[in-house]
């Protein structure tokens, strides 16, 4: 996560790295004209169903819409990534996770979309800047103590057509309720992949250079 790597690189001073942090968070909220997807896999997974979001999820993905689970994503190229929570079908109070980000919650069953689930503005939301595997980055959790990372059976990745490179997708818990309600609909959230400008990796690259700058220069 980029986070990590502007600490590596302007540990030297509180200065640099507060401007540092600033410049890549305008960096990811910047317009840029380029595509940006994900790479997603794994196994398209009928264990569950994706019961009341199947037609929202079906017009929001262009039709298609393929439960993975259990699924990988890859950020190939740095990219930002906005988590927005747009429903939740759930007996549970249930919340989402972004290591480093933050977390989304659920109390009380919010129900279920129903306006366009690429427009919709959900109960919440959060961006930020990654590169590399996300695996171990996300996670759900439900207040009876069961929590499930990107990989696990119960963590569902909503794509069209199935594994691939994708610009929108949901993530999705299953937070193991009994009966009609053991499927993926507990806890639904939208992800859009944001296109970052290529003078921001100029930009974060020159940082770095500025803080080795300043490291060679402190006296003995």
């Amino acid at each position: 996560m980029i986070r990590t790597l502007i600490d590596s690189l302007v540990s030297s001073t509180s200065v640099i790295r507060g401007a540092a942090i600033g410049a890549v968070a305008a960096v990811a909220l910047a317009g840029a004209t380029q595509a940006a997807t994900v790479d997603i896999t794994g196994s398209v997974s009928s264990t569950g169903g994706y019961n009341n979001f199947a037609t929202q999820l079906n017009a929001a993905l262009g039709g298609n819409a393929v439960l993975l689970a259990p699924a990988s994503i890859t950020a190939m190229a740095m990219v930002g990534l906005t988590f927005t929570a747009v429903g939740a079908e759930s007996s549970f109070n249930n919340s989402f996770s972004v290591a480093g980000l933050g977390t989304l919650s659920e109390n009380g069953n919010f129900g279920f979309p129903s306006s366009n689930l690429l427009t919709t503005p959900g109960s919440g939301s959060m961006t930020g800047v990654f590169s590399g595997l996300l695996d171990g980055l996300l996670s759900f959790t439900n207040n009876i103590g069961l929590t499930v990372n990107l990989g696990d059976q119960e963590f569902g990745v909503f794509t069209q057509g199935g594994a691939g490179q994708h610009s929108v997708f949901f993530l999705a818990f299953d937070d193991n309720g009994a009966g009609p309600d053991d499927n993926h609909d507990d806890f639904l959230i939208r992800v859009n992949v944001i296109p970052l400008p290529a003078g921001g990796v100029l930009l974060i690259g020159g940082l770095g250079a500025l803080a080795a700058l300043r490291r060679r220069r402190k006296p003995a």
